[in-house]
């Protein structure tokens, strides 16, 4: 009996663990089968449900019971109004998390902000999701309100733009902040970009809204933050970020400006809107100013304003944007005078929304020929112009009628000699504008009525010992032919003047010089770049005030009592010619960077017919003897190479345009040189006829504009050109 008992036993336990093995195996559990969730509020706002007001511009706090097994929620989402984005989520990582704290009827603590919404009703909707997808959802209607003066916090809010956004490299983000609570809690307002612990905006004046903007032009592709804190009167301090993307969009086109036949590009600037204006002249037609705008929907060139202004009322040289004063675009150059029939600058300024005019004043005097031909923005909102301005020595000046003089050859064994006279051609002019067009300064030197600049040097002849005239000032013709203003108001310009001063053959060449020049236009240094003979160093003015006769205050001033060596880069027959200067980023320890021309015979490595090539030269501003530190003529061998414009890049290195020769015909050459002046990418935009560049600048977006002309037989032409950053652009 005891055996048939453990037998029906052990038959019952075997027939147990059968049923259930094949229960496991045969019969798996149904996922499918549905899970159970249900969401409750327990606590809004750290009272009861029902009390359902809450500020705006702060936060509130909900209190959530997850019914049943905490694992089989897979997200819990919070959302305000009818925005389909939570404004805040609890994620499974999170459920996962608390499930092993509270495994059944967990509860959620989460903090919802109303920062930025408005007075007035709005639903509060939680939504659970479970592990099966299975949705449990509660709605709270809620009242917000405006915060009173009594409030005891101070908050921000970003109301633009919206977060997170994504921009182009070379857009402006805008951005309006609200400042809500008690105005008395008030401290101080700071935004900074990155970590950088320099603000770009900051305020200790209370104002419910702050506008203010950013630019992106510097800025390379990536992800970025912009930090705003808000401190109230303890201290305490409240942080918001917007967090943007930027991308790169480099549009590249080509705009030949069919309307403006016969013009001829001289000057653009890129605006601080993102435009590009041009600004093209005839001294038959006149001055064509155009406003241009990239349409990124379209992908093409709109003109936003095109002017067109006689030539009797002025013919431009040069334009330059006052971003900083009141966005007007101002353009310098040239009229005739209706009083004298000769030349005065002529400066105006117009609207750079559209063209209309703000003001328009020309500075001259009867009898000099003077002009324009660069205009800067100077550091004190005003305008810094530069040019040229006929001499005024002549036959009937200050040599009482010396009207000339011959010098024998240099020594007793020359037979040749060269004869001088006063009437030496043009000079260069600088002139300081304020804002409004209103003179500041111009210059004084020799005549209290006639305010030009004179030669860049003065020097007495000497021959036989005897001293045949006190100051000579034929160096020729000289203009300035670009400048800019250095950050602590000094100024630096460059051009070139005629050397027949120094040439016995009686040749015309050209020599670059730069000055360097005080807030008030006074030198401070002064070089000739060329080998440059006789009367540079061995004939200076004297110092020693001879006869006392040409130091009277106001009435002979003395321009320049010295002159510095000049530093040996080629010889006395060869041209040297500067267009356009910038400041050095220093790749050789310089301090300017120059563009021009040079006319010289390369015997190394491959002998060159005497041509043009374009010149890039860097050197520094003291006057140094050793001359340049590092120069280079890019061209190709017996072929005519000349570069005209240069700008900065920011990569620390340089764009400069100009043309080359293709047969016989002029071809626009644009290339990028890096900090140490090495060519990254060379360029040629090449059309039917001649065509040349003759500005270049970096854009905001990355990439670069050539501005130039085109002449292909059917009138001349000027013609934008945008590339990228490779030198690319759609063809």
């Amino acid at each position: 009996m005891k055996k048939l008992t453990i037998f029906f036993f052990s038959l019952l336990l075997l027939l147990t663990m059968f049923f259930q093995t094949g229960c496991s195996s045969d019969t798996p559990t149904d996922e499918t089968d549905p899970i159970v969730i249900d969401i409750k509020v327990t606590n809004l706002g750290h009272q009861t449900v029902g009390i359902d007001s809450f500020d705006t511009q702060t936060s509130f706090t909900v209190i959530v019971q997850l019914t049943g097994l905490t694992e089989n929620y897979s997200q819990i989402n919070f959302y305000l109004g009818t925005d389909t984005n939570p404004v805040e989520e609890v994620t499974r990582a999170t459920i996962s998390t608390l499930a092993e704290q509270q495994s059944l009827d967990a509860t959620i603590t989460q903090d919802i902000s109303t920062l930025g919404l408005s007075e007035g009703p709005i639903d509060l909707r939680i939504e659970a999701i479970g592990t099966n997808f299975a949705v449990d959802e509660v709605i709270i209607p809620i009242y917000l309100n405006l915060p009173d003066e009594n409030s005891e916090w101070i908050d921000i809010a970003l109301i633009s733009p919206e977060n997170p956004s994504e921009y182009d490299i070379g857009d402006m983000i805008e951005m309006q902040i609200h400042v809500q609570g008690n105005s008395t809690m008030f401290k101080s307002f700071e935004a900074y970009f990155e970590m950088d612990p320099d603000p770009i905006f900051q305020t200790t004046t209370f104002d419910d809204t702050l506008y203010f903007s950013f630019e992106t032009e510097d800025l390379a592709i990536g992800d970025y933050a912009i930090n705003f804190n808000v401190t109230d009167i303890y201290d305490v301090v409240k942080q918001k970020s917007l967090n943007f993307r930027l991308n790169e969009f480099i549009p590249t086109f080509e705009v030949v400006d069919n309307n403006g036949v016969g013009y001829e590009l001289k000057s653009m600037v890129q605006t601080y809107d993102g435009g590009y204006v041009t600004v093209a002249s005839d001294s038959l037609l006149g001055t064509r100013i155009v406003k241009y705008i990239y349409n990124k929907e379209l992908e093409q060139v709109d003109v936003l304003w095109e002017e067109n202004i006689r030539a009797e009322v002025g013919v431009a040289e040069s334009v330059c944007e006052d971003k900083d004063y009141n966005g007007g675009v101002i353009i310098a150059g040239w009229r005739i005078s209706d009083i004298d029939g000769l030349k005065d600058t002529w400066v105006r300024k117009v609207s750079s929304d559209d063209g209309s005019l703000i003001w328009n004043k020309h500075y001259g005097y009867n009898g000099i020929d003077d002009g324009a031909t660069v205009i800067k923005k100077s550091v004190d909102d005003g305008y810094i112009i530069g040019g040229y301005t006929y001499n005024y020595y002549h036959a009937d000046g200050l040599d009482g009628g010396y009207t000339e003089f011959v010098i024998p050859g240099e020594n007793e064994f020359d037979v040749d000699s060269v004869t001088y006279n006063w009437d030496t051609g043009y000079d260069v002019r600088l002139l300081k504008i304020y804002s409004n067009g209103n003179e500041i300064w111009g210059h004084n030197h020799s005549y209290d009525s006639h305010r030009r600049w004179h030669d860049i040097s003065s020097h007495s002849l000497w021959w036989d010992g005897y001293l045949i005239a006190w100051w000579v000032r034929t160096m020729g013709d000289q203009y300035i032919t670009d400048l800019f203003a250095k950050d602590d108001g000094t100024y630096i310009v460059t051009g070139w003047n005629n050397a027949r001063l120094y040439i016995y053959d009686g040749s015309d060449d050209r020599d670059m010089y730069y000055a360097h020049l005080d807030n008030t236009g006074g030198f401070l240094e002064t070089m000739t770049w060329s080998e440059m003979t006789g009367f540079d160093i061995s004939h200076p003015s004297r110092t020693d005030d001879f006869w006392g006769f040409y130091d009277v205050p106001g009435v002979y001033d003395r321009l320049n009592n010295s002159l510095y060596r000049a530093n040996h880069l080629g010889t006395v027959t060869e041209d040297e010619i500067g267009y356009g200067i910038v400041e050095s980023f220093k790749g050789y320890t310089g301090d300017v960077v120059l563009a021009g021309e040079t006319y010289e015979i390369d015997d190394d490595p491959v002998t060159k017919s005497k041509f043009h090539d374009g010149w890039v030269v860097e050197f520094t501003i003291n006057g140094d003897e050793d001359g340049a530190l590092w120069e280079y003529s890019f061209g190709e061998a017996e072929v005519e190479d000349k570069a005209y414009g240069i700008d900065q890049t920011k990569d620390d290195g340089y764009i400069v345009t100009g043309y080359t020769t293709i047969g016989s015909d002029k071809a626009t050459w644009t290339y990028k040189l890096n900090t140490e002046l090495l060519v990254v990418w060379s360029k040629k935009f090449d059309v039917a006829g001649d065509d040349w560049g003759m500005k270049a600048i970096q854009t905001r977006d990355g990439g670069y504009i050539t501005g130039g002309n085109v002449n292909p037989g059917g009138g001349l032409r000027a013609r934008l050109i945008k590339i990228n950053k490779l030198g690319q652009f759609n063809e």
